[in-house]
């Protein structure tokens, strides 16, 4: 079936600034099905099995993949990929392009390191605009340089890991607490940690991929933050 026959979603909404692919995916769920909040993601499914193919929706890989989630929700392929985790391409692994030769693409072992139920935010954040910002998905971005506190990788008050979904809602699925309410923890006082995830949120971290063995384990949020001090003291 051509794009020009595939319907898209008739309420819109714009991505807000540097919202991940999976909060504005949830977020347009919402506006068009709110009792079907993955339905997104189902027709993307149905799509795939109808021609047998084989992709990711929290990461797609191909041309068509592109082209077919940017149809639907009313995007431009760049918009989509801008959204996705392919975005750290660029600092994470040298350029994989796959069949989508205009867009560069993580290479397959990173993305396990970025798993969506395992979710970090900043409580400040989401009590100023509740959504999921992308770059809190790189593994070593665990600081919001902003409010100058941790990121939080779980619920305050269970304790549970949390999901995009979670934090793109801004409430614990599993006790119902709102997770604007949490206190990530002061680093006010450590202006060189602060700094270096600073570098981090500008896109400084060059081509020290060494970071990042392919082998490597899920860190987390004071293992990362202690392992980016070296870029700003300059000894990586």
């Amino acid at each position: 079936m051509p794009l020009s026959e595939v319907p898209r979603l008739l309420m819109r909404v714009a991505p807000l600034s540097r919202e991940s692919w999976l909060s504005y995916a949830h977020r347009m769920a919402q506006y068009n099905y709110p009792e079907r909040p993955q339905i997104v993601q189902g027709l993307f499914r149905e799509w795939c099995q109808t021609l047998k193919r084989r992709d990711s929706f929290h990461l797609p890989r191909q041309q068509a993949s592109f082209d077919w989630l940017s149809h639907l929700m009313g995007l431009t392929p760049e918009q989509l990929h801008a959204m996705t985790l392919h975005r750290f391409a660029h600092i994470m692994t040298p350029p994989t392009l796959s069949h989508h030769d205009t867009l560069p693409l993580l290479t397959r072992s990173i993305p396990a390191l970025l798993r969506n139920d395992q979710a970090r935010y900043c409580p400040h954040c989401l009590s100023e605009t509740a959504y999921h910002r992308l770059h809190w998905s790189h593994p070593l971005v665990t600081a919001c340089s902003q409010h100058q506190s941790l990121l939080l990788d779980h619920c305050y008050h269970c304790r549970r890991s949390v999901s995009v979904w979670d934090v793109t809602q801004a409430i614990c699925s599993v006790c119902g607490c709102h997770l604007s309410e949490g206190k990530g923890v002061d680093l006010s006082h450590d202006s060189l940690g602060l700094r270096a995830q600073q570098h981090l949120f500008t896109g400084l971290l060059d081509a020290r991929e060494g970071l990042l063995p392919e082998d490597a384990v899920p860190f987390t949020a004071w293992e990362a933050y202690d392992l980016v001090v070296p870029l700003a003291q300059g000894t990586c």
